[in-house]
């Protein structure tokens, strides 16, 4: 019905998003509950319909993974390890000596495409500093580990749409028993850490 009367609008992703705001709040009037937490879960499924119908190879893969409730940890390719690591920034200032040359550090992936926002938002990327080179290249990438899961951040640490989608999807995980796992390459834990 939107789409017969709302012409391009209701074809455009901002009349995508409006209709399922309005659509969840009314559903959620009409239920008995409030108009914006219900437009809130509008939004917020939309966002997350959005995004898995582009082109996303971790975030449709996690994303099923999340809602089938397994809790399986899932171990990533070399292939896929070795892109996480070419696309994610990685905070070298705030990298921890965890022993014997090994270090952990916090990956941000915020800025590396609407994918891996999603799918890993930050991590954390294990390295060993080698003595056989100087710079960066001396660095030999070992891990990186994650947990996926709709945790809420403090407000500003995410957009405030991605902060809504996350925990929207959050509640929505607990009721129909989504389970977190963990995102890893190596399956042992670098210094026992």
């Amino acid at each position: 019905m939107f789409s017969m009367y709302g012409g391009s609008f209701a074809e455009s992703t901002a009349g995508m998003y409006a209709f399922s705001g309005v659509a969840g709040g009314l559903g959620s009037v009409f239920t008995g509950g409030n108009f914006w937490q219900g437009a809130a879960t509008g939004l917020m499924v939309a966002g997350l319909n959005h995004a898995q119908h582009k082109s996303n190879k971790f975030f449709n893969r996690f994303k099923k993974h999340y809602d089938a409730g397994s809790g399986k940890d899932i171990k990533l390719t070399k292939d896929e390890f070795d892109y996480l690591i070419s696309k994610g920034k990685i905070n070298y200032a705030n990298a921890q000596d965890i022993g014997d040359g090994f270090y952990k550090a916090p990956i941000d992936f915020y800025s590396s495409g609407d994918d891996l926002a999603y799918s890993f938002g930050k991590a954390t990327v294990y390295y060993q500093e080698s003595n056989l080179s100087i710079g960066p290249s001396n660095r030999i990438f070992m891990d990186i580990n994650d947990f996926y899961n709709f945790n809420s951040l403090p407000w500003g640490t995410r957009s405030y749409f991605g902060e809504i989608v996350t925990r929207g999807y959050g509640t929505y995980g607990r009721i129909i028993g989504a389970k977190d796992f963990r995102v890893y390459y190596h399956s042992y834990k670098l210094g026992g850490r």
